[in-house]
């Protein structure tokens, strides 16, 4: 880690102990705000130890943090994900927000030889509507290997995340077309459609490593399917080809902030008049030139 940190300073007179979080949303901010912000601290502020808080299944996010210390949020919280949105936890207000910083704050001394005032919390604001933070605010990095093993026979194949920025109705009737068409494997969180057919949301161990498995599934994957949203800012970042359809796909093509340098994409852009068939035509030719 020391290598990693040309702010490292040896004298212990003037320590000060850099502090990010504690992080309660959702992955998609998580991935989008957080993990960035985070990473850009790192360069911005001057600093002689790191901490990070963030939710306990999302741990391996953060290679740049040392993994002894990363302090993971109560694990109930983690666990409930239907109720983590943009910055917060539903069932978290302000008043108990400020007890959980104040406890990362208390863990933090109890591992230092330090003062209160040698620890910079920084952390993104707990409010319900996401305010929006600089892109010069943040560094984007590809997400680290992970080393789970899935299936033989599910690598190098289409993979179809079947997001909710979609309506059920007429992801329904693309997912048929490419079922009864292509060999595909579908993959996502508890945020997405046909959780049934999910082969991550049916592992016993989805919680534990969950998003370990997305990133691997992505990562050994011939391409991604899915709606315009963070699925396809994720599969961008990890320069995987991808197909997805939408409102405002610009932030997702070459020069969008969310495209991170990847060249392997076919982004359309559609509305909610757009017929079904349109997006399979061009999903077809995308399925053609990946095979």
């Amino acid at each position: 880690m020391e290598g990693k940190c040309n702010h490292y300073r040896q004298n212990r007179k003037d320590m000060k102990i850099l502090a990010i979080g504690p992080f309660l949303g959702d992955f998609e901010n998580e991935l989008l705000q957080f993990r960035p912000y985070a990473r850009w601290l790192t360069e911005a502020i001057k600093w002689d130890k790191i901490y990070l808080s963030t939710h306990v299944n999302r741990l391996f996010l953060y290679d740049f943090v040392p993994e002894e210390n990363i302090i993971p949020v109560y694990q109930q919280f983690s666990r409930d994900e239907k109720n983590q949105k943009g910055y917060i936890h539903r069932k978290i207000n302000k008043k108990d927000y400020r007890l959980i910083l104040k406890n990362f704050k208390d863990k933090i001394l109890e591992r230092e030889n330090c003062n209160r005032k040698d620890i910079e919390i920084h952390n993104l604001s707990y409010t319900k509507t996401s305010p929006p933070y600089s892109v010069y605010n943040k560094i984007f990095d590809k997400i680290p290997d992970v080393t789970l093993k899935i299936p033989k026979e599910h690598e190098d194949q289409i993979i179809f995340i079947p997001a909710k920025t979609e309506s059920l109705e007429k992801l329904a009737y693309l997912y048929r077309w490419v079922q009864e068409n292509y060999d595909i494997v579908v993959v996502g969180s508890t945020d997405t459609w046909f959780s049934r057919d999910n082969v991550i949301l049916n592992k016993i161990d989805y919680f534990e490593n969950g998003w370990k498995y997305i990133i691997q599934y992505i990562a050994k994957a011939r391409g991604v399917i899915c709606p315009l949203s963070y699925w396809t800012g994720l599969a961008n970042m990890q320069s995987k080809s991808v197909f997805s359809w939408g409102d405002s796909p610009g932030q997702y093509r070459t020069g969008g902030i969310y495209n991170f340098g990847n060249k392997n994409f076919s982004i359309i852009p559609t509305d909610q008049d757009t017929s079904p068939d349109i997006i399979i035509n061009s999903m077809e030719n995308f399925i053609k030139e990946i095979k």
